[in-house]
């Protein structure tokens, strides 16, 4: 997604539950309208090179740096209005009760987050993305219709899906341009 040319405006990645037994990974991806084969094509192909080959350790530490960064904000949800706040916190006490989901609150979560983080390696975020872009996976794509646009041909994504497990792939190479890390716009008065 950091490319210009990206199809996709952004990728988010999280574990759901739709019935008691079964967790599954769900990938939600905002698509450049004119470009829905392309982004189903690059979304599944970084799966399987991220289940193929994992990720870098590089990577890994950057997303803990963000998430450890990101508990030292503000909490969120304390800019939205009771009633939305109100409907968070009954979705997260439903999910506590429905599937035993731990509902700690925001302060809790960030004491344990800074916790256990630290313990997180690189094997364990490898064998999450290896077990997650397995062979059961199934792909759905919901399209909002819009004036102007091409209907969707399902077997034409069907396809696309289909010859991603055929591809040669390398391993992700993690470059950091040290230039970007300086800009201008970084820096702080």
């Amino acid at each position: 997604s950091r490319k210009p040319d990206a199809p996709f405006a952004y990728v988010s990645a999280e574990p759901t539950q739709l019935v008691a037994a079964k967790v599954e990974m769900a990938i939600h991806a905002m698509l450049k309208e004119e470009r829905v084969e392309g982004a189903l094509d690059s979304l599944l192909t970084e799966i399987a090179r991220a289940a193929r080959f994992g990720f870098t350790p590089n990577e890994l530490d950057r997303q803990k740096r963000s998430a450890l960064a990101a508990l030292d904000q503000p909490f969120p949800d304390s800019k939205l209005p009771a009633p939305i706040r109100q409907r968070v916190a009954a979705h997260q006490y439903v999910q506590h009760f429905l599937w035993r989901k731990p509902a700690p609150g925001p302060a809790a979560a960030g004491q344990l987050s800074r916790r256990f983080l630290p313990d997180i390696g690189l094997d364990d975020v490898n064998s999450v993305a290896k077990h997650w872009a397995g062979d059961s996976r199934r792909v759905s794509v919901r399209v909002t219709q819009k004036e102007g646009l091409e209907r969707l041909d399902k077997s034409r994504l069907a396809a696309v899906a289909k010859t991603v497990g055929g591809k040669a792939l390398n391993p992700y190479v993690d470059s950091v341009d040290a230039d970007s890390l300086m800009s201008p716009t970084s820096v702080q008065d």
